[in-house]
This record gives structure tokens, sequence and C-alpha cells, in this order.
């Protein structure tokens, strides 16, 4: 944080490391609502990503599980089986809204552009991979074109077809 911000945007202010898992659930309880973490797959964009559910007002936080109006980021530390089951997961859960880490779709559907994305990345670029596709040639092999309204699909999608792809080698 003091090496990318301003001294003035951090000020006054005190880092508290994480001292607490939520791997297996964990529940905030206020006085007037409880909140729950839940861990809706080991790994999705981030090993790190949970989402928290409040029953009270029907609405999940997901975070950078479901992203909205942008192409999401796929990572070298991604898991795209892992990313697609958390999604099947929240839906699971039928929320009336879902909160997104990118975007302002709120409804209880926003989470279906990213699960089709996904399914189209991992079943195409499977694909290409068992069809041994030069990875120069991925993106023609690779039809995402559909996505291509989103914001930033032009370079997160080249980035995600490589990342999984390369991901594919080393199995």
């Amino acid at each position: 944080m003091k090496k990318s911000l301003p001294l003035e945007v951090y000020k006054g202010t005190k880092i508290i490391y994480a001292d607490t898992l939520v791997d297996n659930g964990y529940k905030i309880k206020g006085t007037q609502k409880t909140l729950e973490v839940i861990k809706l797959s080991e790994t999705s964009q981030e090993k790190s990503d949970i989402a928290i559910y409040s029953k009270d007002d029907d609405f999940l936080y997901v975070g950078n599980i479901v992203f909205t109006q942008r192409l999401v980021s796929y990572k070298e530390s991604s898991d795209i089986d892992a990313w697609i089951e958390a999604i099947h997961n929240l839906v699971k859960i039928d929320a009336k809204c879902l909160f997104t880490g990118h975007g302002n779709e709120y409804d209880k559907n926003s989470y279906k552009v990213t699960l089709e994305y996904l399914q189209i990345l991992r079943d195409n670029g499977r694909k290409a991979y068992e069809n041994d596709v030069d990875i120069l040639d991925l993106e023609s092999h690779v039809n995402t074109q559909k996505f291509n309204y989103l914001e930033h699909f032009e370079i997160s999608n080249r980035v995600n077809i490589k990342n999984y792809y390369n991901q594919l080698l080393w199995e």
C-alpha cells in the first residue's frame, strides 16, 4: 500500500492482517442482521474468493466470482472448473440480488454471462488443446466473439485463452 498510494491516501490507516479462515463458512452476527460468509468452491478467479449472503435482505455479494458489463479476468491461478462450480453453488442460494465485483447489473440472473463465457472458454479451449492447436492460433478456435460487447474484451479474452491453455499444458 505504501509503495502504490500517496501518503495522504493511507495516512492514519492501520493495516490489519486476515486472522480468520472461512473455508467452512463463517457467520457475522449483528444486533439486527446476520451475514454468512460462504466459500462457494476451492478456487474460482482466486483461491481467496468468497461470497457474503444476507438472508434478511436476500442479497449475495459475489465479488469477482461474477463479472457484469466487462469480461472476466482468468488468471494463471484461476481454476475454471471450480469457478463454474462456484457459480452453480451461488445459484442454489437463490438470492434476489447479486452484487458483483465489476459492473452494475444486480439481478439474480446476472451470473449467466460469466457462466456461459467460462463454459465456452473451457470447452473450446480443451478441444483446441486436444487437437494440438498452436498457441498463436488459439483465438480462432475458442469461439468467444459473442462476448465482444463486454469492456476489456480484446485484451482480456486473449489473455484468458492463453492462461487456460497454458494450464492445460501443465495438467
